[in-house]
């Protein structure tokens, strides 16, 4: 798409939910996608969103079909102005009026990259694509450089006040994994 701006900012994986936080808290945008390589880390991101105050769901795969209209319905009524997503659940959607693609993981492959910037800028809008990089994204983005003609812009890490990624909290009654009951086991 011609009206499409892309940028890049390098940070350190501590920095990276931060930088996420930030930027949509200061960019003009509409409706928002933040996408993730894994379903792990799309509800984590998606939960501590909603932390911050960021109005955010969640759509992977491994949700049933219900809930992923329901999403979706929020997403289109303005409930809910960002969804993290990974490309499997993204793939099929048919969502007009994104202003922000947000690449919180760069994807494995570069024609995955394709996909997701390709669902900002539509019908002669304007669109930007923010990827946000750490050492881990590297090869990734690299791939992504090579395999396609894109113009990237390096972006200037702003300040910003720094904000941790919680993770789940293990509620109590759930199932303990094969690895934490041999922790509590008495040897």
């Amino acid at each position: 798409p011609k009206k499409l701006v892309q940028t890049y900012y390098d940070v350190g994986n501590e920095q990276k939910f931060s930088l996420l936080v930030h930027l949509l808290k200061h960019e003009k945008s509409r409706l928002v996608m933040v996408f993730c390589n894994t379903k792990r880390n799309t509800d984590r991101v998606a939960r501590n969103l909603n932390l911050t105050g960021i109005a955010a769901e969640a759509i992977h795969g491994g949700l049933t079909q219900g809930k992923r209209n329901s999403v979706m319905q929020m997403f289109h009524s303005g409930k809910s102005c960002v969804v993290v997503c990974t490309d499997v659940a993204a793939r099929g959607l048919d969502i007009r009026g994104v202003s922000h693609v947000y690449n919180y993981d760069i994807p494995r492959e570069s024609k995955q990259y394709v996909h997701r910037v390709g669902r900002t800028a539509r019908a002669g809008a304007e669109g930007k694509a923010i990827n946000i990089l750490s050492s881990q994204d590297y090869e990734n983005f690299s791939n992504v450089l090579k395999n396609n003609e894109f113009e990237i812009a390096e972006d200037t890490v702003p300040a910003m006040q720094m904000v941790s990624i919680r993770k789940p909290e293990r509620r109590i009654g759930t199932p303990l994994s094969r690895r934490q009951k041999n922790r509590y086991r008495r040897r």
